[in-house]
């Protein structure tokens, strides 16, 4: 007979508020954040610890929250998500008028937030360098950086961006300044993103994070025999489960499936 995970009481500090959440002993931290707290600023991208994008802070370091079980943190520890980046600086988290961290801010000014997708993770690295180098080298910031990846900037904007934070967090005017080439004439100037500050604070919603009321989870069964031919499935057991709504099979889809369309996969 299958072992089922216990359930366990856990106490975690988040963005300086104490929760008391019911996590099976196999849940992540990513999972108790996004599914029990709501907090979906933090991304379930690769799930195993390569893309960055579930990055939070716990104590100030940055920790792939994909990877850490929710068991294993203490209850002592204080864990920071990208909606309480803001409130670290004073302002409101959710609000169009909180005081952004600098982080937050340079990653916007610059361009850096893109489909934000990954940018969460970012810039709660990019924070805890800030954190404990006020002015970094190139180097360093490629360094603090390389555990999280982006595909849509380039990194140029996002380095950039850092840079400012930087300069914003010890109170000094961007030591970069760009001019117009001699000769020419700059029309209009520079617009912040309609979404920006969505994405800057965690609260640009993404399909995996839409949860509307009754909304029913699935899970897909697969045949452990490559290129097996299925006979026959006999769903009853899974129907009699508790909780299940559904079973779906080959059966209750219309016409032809596989890789292409005119292909029996």
């Amino acid at each position: 007979m299958p072992l089922t995970p216990r359930i366990e009481l856990r106490l975690l500090n988040v963005n300086g508020q104490d929760h008391t959440v019911a996590a099976r002993t196999h849940h992540t931290l990513l999972e108790v954040l996004r599914y029990d707290l709501h907090l979906t600023g933090s991304k379930q991208g690769c799930d195993k610890g390569d893309c960055g994008a579930c990055t939070v802070l716990i104590d100030g370091a940055p920790v792939l929250s994909c990877c850490t079980l929710a068991a294993t943190v203490r209850p002592e520890a204080r864990i920071v998500t990208i909606e309480g980046l803001a409130d670290r600086s004073g302002g409101r988290p959710g609000s169009q008028a909180a005081r952004l961290d600098p982080v937050q801010e340079a990653f916007d000014r610059c361009g850096a937030l893109q489909c934000g997708f990954c940018q969460s993770g970012m810039m709660l690295s990019a924070r805890a360098l800030l954190d404990r180098d006020t002015d970094p080298s190139d180097a360093a910031i490629r360094e603090a950086l390389s555990g999280n990846l982006c595909r849509c900037t380039g990194y140029t904007q996002i380095f950039e961006a850092v840079k400012l934070a930087a300069a914003l967090s010890r109170g000094v005017a961007p030591v970069h300044q760009p001019s117009p080439a001699e000769g020419y004439t700059v029309l209009g100037g520079r617009h912040l993103k309609q979404e920006g500050h969505l994405k800057a604070t965690g609260q640009a919603l993404y399909t995996d994070d839409y949860a509307p009321p009754r909304m029913l989870h699935g899970r897909i069964l697969r045949s452990p025999h490559a290129h097996a031919h299925i006979v026959s499935i006999d769903t009853s057991a899974a129907l009699a489960m508790p909780g299940v709504f559904a079973v779906l099979t080959g059966a209750d889809l219309p016409g032809k499936y596989g890789v292409i369309p005119w292909t029996q996969d």
